[in-house]
């Protein structure tokens, strides 16, 4: 019989420091591939708008990865595997790579208590060029997606061909899902809000999977196991507990997209109805509304130059219907439902404890 595996003290203390090994094995992951991005005489360079992005979130998707490697192992190792370390980063520039251009789709100006990527370089124009910044963003954020596939190739060169054609696998898949994602979301956005076309629930859970969820916990969770050897796929229990954990997760950052504080979460409050998003909080707030609150929504949501108190007529409107405490329902039985998968994915109480911790992480929190 093997002895149960110990904990740190403080469960944030494994976390962050695998975050500062990540943080360093980025840093390093820049220094390479920066002569290819470097200052060119005459030229600007456009990494430095991308510096708050690459060094910047909680890593979460990060220790996805690495929660996924340690229920494989049923260890916690003693050093961090640096091919380990490489898919880590290489969920963490997919993402860098995913907001750039979703700040270009959605018109954002700020992302992470800083200017958005295209708000940067539209000033290096004189004057400002709105349509240079756009087409700058897409070409850095295809420069962040080509840096996270140079990390996923390079994890792959310790391990056998079996776990890096699984690791090749599942970020193809992800890739394309978040692709898609966000393309009917945009497709959502666009689609007439009224008593003919109303927002559908179970579309809006699709956006919220496709677009989201997915690649911010089941991936990454199936990414570190499959690097360690297991080839769980997506309709694992694995699947199914970062299943429920992402769209918890996403269902939080609607709300936080509506009632959060900007101070606190790093963007505006309301963009989500400026932009139109067909999100679960909006089919929760249409299903329940009266026809003079359903004519409100109509004729406010996604107009893009909604004065406050016109969003705060809105947020009130959520409340009154009962859709915030829906969405906050929903939230607890997808975290419930995550919780309830633990057991199931390992006897270990320590790694039980992780992944409980995992859960509270990713759905309690304020930004």
């Amino acid at each position: 019989m093997h002895s149960p595996l110990v904990l740190p003290s403080n469960i944030d203390t494994l976390r962050q420091d695998f975050r500062n090994h990540v943080e360093q094995r980025l840093g390093d992951e820049w220094l390479q591939v920066f002569p290819h991005a470097q200052d060119k005489s005459g030229f600007p360079s456009f990494t430095p708008a991308l510096h708050p992005l690459v060094y910047g979130g909680k890593r979460m998707r990060a220790w996805g990865v690495a929660l996924g490697f340690i229920l494989a192992r049923t260890a916690l190792p003693n050093t961090w595997d640096q091919g380990l370390l490489d898919l880590a980063c290489a969920v963490e520039l997919f993402q860098s790579a995913a907001l750039v251009h979703d700040d270009v789709i959605d018109r954002a100006d700020t992302r992470r208590n800083s200017p958005s990527a295209h708000r940067v370089y539209e000033t290096l124009c004189d004057p400002p060029s709105e349509q240079f910044g756009q087409a700058a963003a897409i070409v850095a954020g295809d420069f962040l997606l080509s840096c996270a596939y140079r990390c996923v190739h390079r994890s792959a060169l310790g391990i056998p061909q079996t776990q890096s054609q699984a690791v090749f696998r599942l970020f193809d898949a992800m890739s394309a899902e978040v692709a898609f994602g966000q393309f009917i979301d945009m497709w959502a956005e666009k689609l007439p809000l009224s008593k003919e076309t109303p927002p559908a629930l179970d579309s809006a859970l699709t956006v919220v999977e496709s677009k989201s969820a997915h690649y911010s916990a089941m991936y990454p969770l199936l990414l570190g196991a499959g690097f360690a050897g297991e080839s769980w796929d997506e309709n694992s229990t694995l699947g199914s507990f970062g299943r429920h954990v992402g769209i918890a997760f996403q269902l939080r950052d609607d709300e936080l997209g509506v009632y959060g504080d900007p101070e606190v979460t790093g963007k505006p409050a309301g963009d989500d109805i400026r932009e139109g998003k067909r999100t679960v909080l909006l089919a929760h707030t249409w299903a329940q509304a009266n026809p003079a609150q359903q004519d409100t929504l109509s004729s406010l949501w996604g107009q893009a130059d909604l004065s406050e108190s016109q969003v705060d007529h809105i947020r009130t409107i959520i409340i009154d219907t009962g859709a915030q405490a829906a969405l906050e329902t929903q939230i607890t039985q997808h975290s419930t439902q995550a919780l309830g998968l633990i057991p199931q994915l390992s006897p270990e109480r320590a790694i039980q404890e992780l992944l409980e911790d995992y859960v509270h992480a990713l759905t309690d929190r304020q930004y």
